[in-house]
């Protein structure tokens, strides 16, 4: 039974724009990130990434540096973050890689605000 099993049954009309990672990709990600936490790799894994709902969220198959979405002015300010999604109005969802919280990034200011403590509880939360 994986982890986000429910979710399959619960809330079909959001997932059906994402689809699953291959393992391959998923080892890659281990490998180019050791300290990613296992419920977001999962989450890619069984359910997959891409388009959450009607335009509600992208949520990237892997990682992405804040400066591919944002450009080089964002190099400096969000050095520590890695993006793993967005709500397509500029405003991206990430880890601070020295704890791998979620955070939202303010795309006016750099500034960060908390969201979750876990990948699965923003996925879940995202979900609601």
């Amino acid at each position: 039974m994986g982890r986000y099993d429910d979710l399959q049954q619960s809330v079909t009309d959001l997932l059906v724009n994402l689809f699953p990672i291959g393992k391959g990709s998923a080892r890659q990600l281990r490998s180019n990130h050791p300290g990613l936490t296992e419920d977001f790799i999962e989450f890619l894994l069984e359910i997959g990434a891409g388009e959450v709902g009607d335009g509600m969220f992208m949520l990237y198959n892997g990682l992405v540096q804040p400066m591919d979405i944002y450009g080089d002015e964002a190099s400096e300010p969000l050095q520590s973050v890695l993006l793993i999604g967005d709500d397509m109005q500029g405003y991206c969802i990430g880890y601070i890689t020295s704890n791998w919280k979620i955070w939202e990034i303010n795309p006016l200011d750099w500034s960060l605000r908390p969201l979750a403590d876990t990948s699965e509880q923003f996925i879940r939360d995202l979900l609601k």
